[in-house]
């Protein structure tokens, strides 16, 4: 900064000399020339205390003015050279426009918009020059970070000229679709795109339709290649309504194909139903076909776990699921608006243990807890208390390792959903063939409650046989 104001400093001193025979208006535009507006102002005002009526040297003021944006000033000084010679208006406006261009090309956006229309007021034949400038800038931040300074810019074009609001809504479009390949799920890609297509359509309404058909057809690449197939149907939906069927239909034959591989399909027929509630009682019937064959296979848990998918879709299925149920030898037991399901039963070394499905078939949330007194009475008449309780784990305890859990408190269970518990009692003896009775513990709070009176019940399922 020192050694810039030094060099300042001997310019100054020695453009002071060189210009000693000349006049101050020369001076001040030499000044102005090397970018120093401040000096040009000195002698700009000194010449005109001597020729106040010289609409050039206002003029210049006004420049210099600009320069160092003093843009109250300047609109004075310009104005006072416009009131001497109207013609001047000419220079004046291409004066706003050359500055306006300057800083746009450092990245600026609400000064040039200024001053692009200060330069019109000035001189409407700058129109042309003006609306290529805008055009231009936003065609180059059309696809940077920059993207809503672009939809500044090229709507301002539009302003200036109407008749391009085709090719703008096209270079809207074009933006959009460039970083819908980007991914739409990265960082703010998908508001982004989002406000550079409603921008488009703003020009051309027609061009909706063309919108929703790339967003589907890159939604339906997506399934394959990345997760922005969501992102991409959601804005489809939102242009176009009248391709939520379309979009539904792609879900739920994507849903089938993946039940059909051995997949999950979930997500995919959530989708379905959603853009289509129409599809529910389908999804549900498809749900109840896979459930009961895999009771069939006895395969008990993926059974319950699709039973329960199909009362998501489908309640009045209630009675029918009972029914398959029972006919399978399902055991289950209802308490507290809980349902207590047996998966299985099995001995591991000196243990036994019960694998069962516990579901919420209220629509409020609970928090459950099983609790100590848990226990079993076999065929025989002797009781065992619980020695190990975990729940929402995919595989039953370890035979020998050591655990105190023998109660678990608070477990979140919200409305439908379902947690695999593994229940082990120690010592039952190989001589007992069946549990004549199981008696759970439990107690339950409303979900998001710490402390309270909490809703204390007994689940009781009888004649468990125990495999041999």
């Amino acid at each position: 900064m020192i050694r810039t104001n030094r060099l300042k400093l001997i310019a100054c001193v020695g453009l002071i000399i060189i210009s000693c025979g000349k006049g101050l208006e020369k001076q001040a535009q030499e000044f102005m020339e090397l970018g120093m507006f401040d000096e040009a102002k000195t002698f700009l005002a000194e010449e005109l205390s001597k020729r106040p009526k010289n609409a050039e040297l206002h003029f210049l003021l006004g420049k210099c003015f600009l320069e160092t944006d003093e843009l109250e000033k300047a609109e004075e000084s310009f104005g006072r050279a416009t009131s001497l010679t109207p013609t001047i208006s000419v220079k004046i406006g291409k004066t706003y426009s050359e500055k306006a261009l300057t800083l746009l090309r450092i990245d600026e956006i609400d000064k040039p918009l200024s001053f692009f229309a200060t330069a019109m007021n000035y001189d409407s034949s700058l129109k042309p020059v003006i609306v290529d400038a805008l055009t231009d800038s936003g065609k180059v931040l059309i696809t940077t970070n920059y993207y809503w300074d672009a939809i500044q810019l090229l709507s301002a074009s539009v302003n200036y000229d109407p008749s391009l609001k085709e090719e703008i809504a096209s270079i809207l479009f074009n933006g959009g679709k460039i970083f819908i390949k980007r991914g739409v799920s990265k960082g703010n890609n998908f508001r982004i795109v989002r406000n550079l297509f409603m921008s488009a359509f703003k020009y051309d309404p027609e061009m909706k339709t063309e919108a929703a058909k790339f967003c589907i057809e890159q939604a339906q690449n997506a399934f394959i290649e990345g997760d922005d197939s969501e992102f991409l149907f959601s804005l489809a939906s939102e242009i176009n309504p009248d391709a939520k069927l379309q979009i539904a239909n792609i879900y739920f034959n994507e849903a089938k194909a993946k039940l059909k591989e051995g997949d999950n399909p979930e997500g995919l027929f959530s989708g379905a139903s959603r853009y289509n509630p129409d599809l529910k009682s389908k999804i549900a019937s498809i749900y109840f076909a896979e459930a009961k064959a895999k009771l069939q296979e006895r395969k008990r848990r993926k059974a319950l776990k699709l039973f329960n998918l199909v009362l998501k879709y489908d309640l009045d299925k209630k009675l029918d699921i009972e029914k398959t149920k029972a006919d399978a030898g399902v055991l289950r037991a209802i308490a507290g608006g809980l349902s207590f399901e047996i998966l299985g039963v099995w001995r591991s070394e000196s243990s036994l243990i019960l694998n069962l499905m516990i579901t919420n078939t209220r629509k409020s949330g609970k928090q459950l807890s099983i609790m100590s007194k848990t226990r079993i009475v076999d065929s025989a008449g002797q009781e065992y208390t619980v020695s190990e309780i975990i729940l929402g784990a995919p595989a039953p305890p370890t035979p020998g390792k050591k655990s105190d859990r023998t109660a678990v408190y608070h477990y979140p269970l919200h409305s439908r959903k379902q947690v695999e518990t593994w229940l082990s009692f120690k010592s039952v003896p190989e001589s007992a063939k069946s549990i004549s009775l199981l008696e759970i513990d439990c107690s339950t709070l409303p979900v998001g409650v710490i402390a309270g009176f909490p809703n204390r019940f007994r689940a009781r399922l009888r004649d468990i046989p125990i495999p041999q």
